[in-house]
């Protein structure tokens, strides 16, 4: 019989990742530029500036930081208090540097657009917020710092105006109103750049990634729900299930999922279960800091195929299995790992019990419209 392959599909990222919000300029002005051009791009208008490197300090570029300024202000003008544009020949500028309030926002304005140009890890998790709670906001990762910085457009009043931007990638938009207020409402601060710690960072990485490896300390996976409404069933199964494969992991022993939620002698913790699941496109994530969640996920992309299931439950018995993972690995493999607690715990449980499992979340699956990111076939 052929192999049956299976790809986790699965980020695995280091302990602690960044994660960060960036400001799209003053009342959100920058919130098109960066979702039409996918960068992130520093309110700082025309600061064009040689790649590879942090930026020089205020006094090395006092000229183009007041030309910065002027434009700045201009944009920020209502039409009807607005002046003529600004030059752009730097020489124009130099009149305004012996202004000591000038040379202050001027260091504050080169700060700004070094924590957003250079200062941001390269495939950090970027969060730009929406204009208002009714919009998308935009998850990304930072792009390389040493990549060629990009000159772009502002929009509306702004057209003529070009900015300097930073690519981000695997650009992602969420609701505003599906993020909690820790997220929408940070402290009251307005700097360009805000470092996310705690619950807020943890409830981005799961918006963003889905399923993922942080570290050694925590696993997650999320099972998407595409129906209007959700069958809770499926929540079930899959705590169920989880506690049955963590207690195979910690003892070797195998006990069928609907044991293990009522009467038993010695309890099996359940997973860390986070949900948003209310209506369509509802999402239900599970998370331990062992391999559990993957191999959930292992099995819940078996049953998702339209394959014999008696086929599928001989072959994760008998471990003709081969596990791989296509997505971008920066923190530990787990494809191993996972690969050995599943087709253990297949062959623990025996064909009969495997096969009962794959056909109770298939049906689940179905049911739910549900959607998990994985594929596997032979």
């Amino acid at each position: 019989m052929p192999t049956l392959k299976i790809d986790l599909k699965t980020r695995t990222l280091i302990e602690t990742p960044s994660v960060y919000m960036v400001r799209p300029g003053q009342k959100y002005h920058l919130f098109e530029t960066f979702a039409e051009n996918a960068v992130m791009a520093a309110d700082a208008p025309f600061l064009n500036l040689a790649d590879g490197h942090g930026l020089p300090s205020s006094n090395s570029i006092e000229s183009m930081l007041a030309r910065a300024l002027a434009f700045r202000e201009w944009g920020n003008a209502s039409n009807k208090r607005r002046g003529p544009r600004p030059g752009e020949d730097l020489e124009r500028h130099q009149l305004f540097l012996s202004d000591q309030g000038g040379k202050a926002k001027r260091t504050r304005l080169r700060n700004a657009a070094q924590e957003v140009l250079w200062s941001i890890e390269d495939k950090s998790l970027i969060f730009v917020p929406a204009p208002n709670l009714s919009s998308y906001a935009i998850l990304a990762e930072a792009g390389p710092r040493m990549a060629p910085r990009r000159m772009v457009p502002g929009s509306g009043k702004r057209e003529t105006i070009l900015y300097p931007a930073r690519g981000i990638e695997r650009m992602k938009l969420v609701a505003m109103r599906d993020l909690p207020p820790v997220v929408t409402e940070p402290s009251g601060t307005v700097s360009a750049v805000n470092e996310f710690e705690g619950y807020a960072s943890e409830r981005l990485l799961r918006e963003y990634y889905g399923d993922y490896q942080r570290g050694n300390k925590a696993s997650v996976t999320e099972f998407m729900n595409g129906a209007d409404n959700l069958d809770a069933r499926v929540v079930a199964q899959l705590i169920a299930l989880s506690m049955s494969i963590q207690l195979h992991i910690d003892t070797g022993i195998y006990r069928s999922p609907q044991s293990l939620v009522f009467g038993q002698t010695n309890r099996v913790a359940g997973p860390k279960f986070h949900a948003r699941v209310n209506s369509k496109d509802g999402k239900v994530h599970f998370e331990t800091a062992s391999l559990v969640p993957h191999v959930l996920k292992s099995l819940m992309i078996v049953a998702s195929t339209s394959l014999p299931l008696d086929a599928l439950a001989q072959e994760l018995h008998t471990q003709n299995v081969a596990l791989s993972n296509s997505e971008i690995q920066e923190g530990p493999d787990v494809v191993h790992a996972t690969q050995n607690a599943l087709v253990n715990y297949a062959a623990s449980a025996g064909v009969p019990d495997v096969k009962e499992i794959l056909d109770n979340l298939r049906a689940e699956i179905a049911l739910n419209d549900g959607k998990v990111d994985g594929v596997a076939g032979f």
